[in-house]
Parts: structure tokens; sequence; C-alpha cells
């Protein structure tokens, strides 16, 4: 079972070289099991080695003791390292404080001189590189008697997070106490304008819709679980790489906050898990992405949605709302796959960048389609968040 997504997402440290810099500046892997009755948990000194299939994260115990028996079951371990910044004084990107943090699970298994040489002296100088210690630098009635040990995790069971969001790998270590302020704002926005894939991306082509009754104006929702997806065709040959979105909206249809929405970097909200983004045309079908609704939890905490599209890094791509064709959006029966409606967007603003389609609302207690066209000048989401009341999305 791989480690669930962050839910606020901006927190997320993406990218193994990222992580690994990560745990370049981490001096203690605090690592967690369970005998079956009580929980057990021992800090460690550690060092790694990363490949295509994970981290193997090497540690060393005594020739006998809680941990050393415990290890010896080869059991199930959760690790965690971490590290601080704190300064009252001298403040990192904005703020006094930060982290960096790593967490993964794994599997143990020993480590012998005997039938693993390579692998045990490979754990061993890893673990002294961690600490800066040349390659001869230890004791060897301490190596003769030690037993290391293997925690090999999958890169799926490996996560990494930051209180500000960071992009690039000199960004992970903290300023020193000679070193200038870093006075840069988090850059928020960046996380709602840039996707994130931690495997090339694969796409496969689109199937014929499904027969639906065509929708002209308002129209009520018969099902309380439903499946939306917004489509296009390729215009000319050349695909326009658009990108799907929600935005949650209150009474007065105002976005409230920065998180409510989903696309394709938060699939779901911590505010709500009625809505789920179903992932990005290009790792999925081409052309098409889905969301679904459970439309009588998502009424608990909103009134409504606006259903929004986005040309991606439209300026730079040189592709724009107007590149796409026959731009439509489907809703069906979430529980039995029974189409509901479609709606195919009216007119094609060729130079929008951005657009809104339509929106789900809910009125005297039952959901309505309402189709909504509105065009945006500027890509980023943020751009369409001050659209609905949330110019001052930083909170």
């Amino acid at each position: 079972m791989s480690m669930d997504p962050m839910r606020k997402f901006e927190h997320a440290i993406k990218g193994r070289d990222m992580i690994c810099a990560v745990l370049d500046q981490c001096r203690i892997m605090t690592v967690s099991m369970n005998d079956g009755e009580t929980p057990y948990t021992v800090p460690l000194c550690f060092g790694y080695k990363a490949d295509d299939e994970g981290i193997k994260i090497y540690v060393h115990t005594g020739a006998d003791g809680k941990v050393t028996r415990f290890f010896e079951k080869k059991p199930q371990v959760f690790c965690v390292t971490y590290i601080l910044y704190h300064d009252l004084v001298k403040y990192y990107r904005q703020d006094y404080h930060d982290y960096r943090s790593f967490m993964a699970k794994g599997t143990v298994f020993e480590v012998t001189r005997k039938e693993m040489s390579f692998i045990h002296g490979t754990a061993v100088q890893a673990m002294l590189k961690q600490y800066k210690r040349p390659r001869t630098h230890f004791d060897v009635p301490h190596y003769m008697w030690m037993r290391v040990w293997c925690i090999s995790c999958k890169w799926e069971d490996i996560s990494a997070k930051a209180e500000s969001p960071i992009d690039r790998i000199e960004d992970v270590p903290f300023p020193g106490p000679d070193d200038p302020i870093d006075d840069r704002p988090p850059e928020y926005e960046r996380l709602f304008c840039k996707k994130f894939f931690e495997t090339e991306p694969v796409c496969t082509e689109p199937e014929a819709d499904v027969a639906a009754e065509e929708c002209t104006g308002e129209t009520r929702i018969p099902a309380e679980k439903i499946r939306l997806e917004a489509a296009w065709d390729d215009k000319d040959g050349t695909h326009t790489d658009l990108d799907a979105y929600a935005l949650f909206l209150n009474e007065e249809e105002k976005m409230p906050r920065r998180y409510d929405l989903v696309f394709h970097n938060a699939p779901t909200t911590f505010r709500t898990e009625a809505v789920r983004f179903l992932g990005d045309d290009i790792c999925t079908v081409k052309g098409r992405e889905s969301m679904e609704f459970d439309l009588s939890s998502f009424g608990e905490s909103y009134s409504g949605a606006a259903i929004c599209l986005s040309s991606y890094e439209a300026v730079s791509n040189a592709r724009f709302i107007g590149d796409a064709a026959n731009i439509r959006v489907t809703l069906c029966n979430a529980a039995t796959g029974e189409p509901i409606l479609r709606y195919r967007v009216r007119s094609v603003k060729a130079d929008a960048q951005a657009m809104q389609i339509a929106r789900l609302k809910k009125i005297d207690g039952a959901w309505y389609f309402i189709p909504e066209e509105k065009y945006y000048e500027d890509w980023r989401q943020p751009h369409v968040f001050a659209e609905y009341g949330l110019a001052e999305w930083r909170e």
C-alpha cells in the first residue's frame, strides 16, 4: 500500500533528487515498528542509497538487544527524519520557522559480511558519508560485532514535505548563521500553475462519446453521485493541453480559500472528500478529464462549483482555448454510468487562456447544472480565483 497523497499538496517535495537532498541534511532516522502488541520507536544513525526502485536506508545495531530482536523478524517499519529551522531574529523565506521532513514505509533485512560483503561495505560507507566521515574512519572492534540492516523502501512508499513551497535543490538546506537573510516569498502561486509527474506521462486515445441528451439551459441533476467529464478534440492534429478543475463556492458564490478546488495537483481537498479529480488527460485519456461529485455530501460545505478549463502554459506553448475543438461537458450517474446530459460550448474566444464552462448550484435543496461561459486572459488558476473573490489568496 503506497502513501496517501498529501491533502495540503503545496507542502509536498516532488522529485527524487529533491527527496535525496532532504535526506542529505538529516542526521537521525526514527524507525517505528510493532510486535503485535506495543508500538516501538528508536532513533538510529543511518546512511542511504537511492536507485530506480527506491531508497535503501542502512542502519546498525548491537549483536543483541530489543531493536536487533525486532529486526530479526524482518518487520514492516516506518521511517521518519527531519530538520527544523527556527530563528526569531533571522527569518527564512519571510518566516521564522520552516522544516524538511522525510517519511517512508519499508521492510528490514540483515546485511551480513559473509553472504553480502559488497552490500555490507556499501552500507557502512553510506553511514560514514552521512556524517561526513572519511571512508576509513570507523572503529574496527565496533565494526566486527555490529550488525548492519537495510530498510528497503519503494518510491511509491516515500514522501517528503516542507512548511513553505520549494522547487530547487539549492533551497533545501537552511541558511547558516553567517549566510545572508533569504527574504524571497514562498512561491505558492507556482503550485497552482505547474504540473508534477513522478513518471513520464502516457495517455490513451479516447473512445467515442456515449449518447447523452443535449443541454441548452439550467437542468436539474437527478442523481446524488455524478461523474463530470470535460472533453475536447484536437484541431489540425495538434493536441492542446487543457486542464479541467472545479472551484468550490459558498452561498455568496465566492471561493472561500485557495484550497477549495480540485485539479491535477489536488485530486481531493482536506475540507471535503465529496469530490475527486480523476487525473490529467496526458496521464489518462487524451482530451478527457473527469471528476466525481457526491452532491449529498458536497452540499454540507458548499453550495456550488464552477467548472473551468485552462490552457496549460498558454503563452509559452502558444496554445489557447480556441486551439481545441468541440469543447463539452458530460454528466453521468456515477453509480450506474448512465448519461444525464451533455453541454457543448456555444462560442469560443479564440485567444482566451482559460474559461468557465458551467456551474453546479444547489437551489432549494436540489442540484442544477447551469451553463455559464466566461473567458479569462490568464491561464493561471490564481487569476481565476480573483474572479471569485479570492484576490488575497495567500492566507
